[in-house]
């Protein structure tokens, strides 16, 4: 699969509103906002990050060599809390693959997320 792409919703547990959307997430290992996957290959897109001991959401806006150097990757602030990110999957020039994915976000000390097999409850 060429060039899948990932919208990242992040929504504060037990709150319907969306609190902030990555419109296209950044794959580990990635220079560019999208990946390339062959059968068996595994991606992982980042969901959040600390450094400076403050945590954060990566935007990889980045999506030519020809404009590389006019794309630069943002690090926006995460407060800590509990958080459901919904993940939409896209690739392909005409959105040809599509698909949707849940996690479960706990941002303390340390980063758990765990993916969860349905739309939150509180989603409705």
């Amino acid at each position: 699969m060429r060039g899948i792409r990932a919208r990242q919703t992040y929504y504060r547990q037990d709150d319907v509103d969306e609190f902030k959307r990555v419109d296209s997430g950044c794959w580990a290992g990635e220079a560019y906002r999208y990946a390339d996957l062959e059968v068996g290959d595994i991606a992982y897109l980042i969901a959040a990050i600390r450094t400076n001991g403050q945590a954060g959401i990566i935007i990889n806006p980045r999506h030519s060599v020809a404009r590389y150097s006019e794309d630069h990757t943002v690090v926006e602030p995460l407060p800590a809390g509990k958080y459901e990110i919904k993940v939409d999957l896209t690739a392909g020039d005409q959105g040809e693959y599509a698909e949707t994915y849940w996690f479960q976000l706990d941002i303390w000390e340390q980063f758990k997320i765990t993916r969860v097999n349905q739309r939150p409850a509180f989603m409705g």
